[in-house]
């Protein structure tokens, strides 16, 4: 079985006045349907602490892969990306 790079974005709504109230609105990945984290999923905090890219993987790996592609994922990377239009990290895993 040959493997293949995945790209899935975790979009932020990212509070400039509270830190804190930082959350994860959206997954994307090039092809698929927008998924949108419940209430209560959305890893509601900072989002610039030291433990930042293991939820942006945990979220991606939940939220952006389907079954079988969860089963054999391995994350390569994650890398933030804070701009003030859209805040978000890239998260990138080998399938």
């Amino acid at each position: 079985m040959s493997s293949c790079t995945v790209h899935v974005t975790v979009h932020l709504d990212y509070d400039v006045w509270d830190h804190r109230e930082t959350e994860a609105i959206r997954v994307s990945r090039h092809g698929r349907a927008d998924a949108y984290p419940p209430q209560g999923q959305r890893a509601t905090g900072q989002w610039d602490g030291t433990n930042t890219a293991a939820v942006a993987e945990a979220i991606a790996h939940r939220f952006g892969l389907d079954d079988e592609e969860r089963a054999r994922a391995v994350c390569v990377e994650a890398a933030a990306a804070i701009e003030q239009s859209d805040p978000r990290w890239i998260v990138t895993f080998e399938v």
